[in-house]
């Protein structure tokens, strides 16, 4: 048998196990994953507290950097990260008050409008016509 198919084996049965006695404490719910378990706030916070300080080199971050080429984010997910750093969303209307598109941030915003981050914020706050023909805001009003 060779290593793959033995690795394969061994997760088919972990997996069975996991699933006829449906363990409640310190078991990831899909074996060979980390997919949907959760660290406790008191884990999180030891987790923290190792790796306060801590600098990665520049091998490990090219590493990271190819681990996560190709990958993405969904929209809804994207959304959820700016509102957790304090962001909010941008919705985006033509002059006639018809909604055309909603972005995670000012960044994706002002990439989608072709201009800096800094002119959406303004044009939220003034509530001017952005090119004479888009309206920006924060709230989702469909006029």
């Amino acid at each position: 048998m060779s290593k793959e198919e033995a690795r394969k084996l061994i997760l088919e049965r972990g997996q069975y196990i996991i699933d006829s006695l449906l363990p409640e404490y310190n078991i990831n719910p899909q074996r060979g994953s980390r997919l949907g378990s959760r660290y406790t706030e008191e884990t999180k916070a030891k987790l923290s507290e190792i790796n306060k300080g801590k600098i990665l080199s520049n091998e490990t971050k090219a590493k990271q950097s190819e681990a996560h080429k190709g990958k993405f984010h969904l929209l809804v997910t994207k959304a959820k990260m700016s509102t957790a750093k304090g962001g909010e969303a941008i919705f985006l209307y033509d002059s006639e008050g018809t909604f055309i598109n909603t972005f995670c941030s000012t960044r994706e915003a002002a990439k989608f409008c072709d201009c800096s981050h800094t002119s959406i914020v303004n044009y939220i706050k003034n509530g001017k016509l952005f090119q004479g023909k888009w309206i920006l805001s924060t709230t989702d009003e469909r006029f």
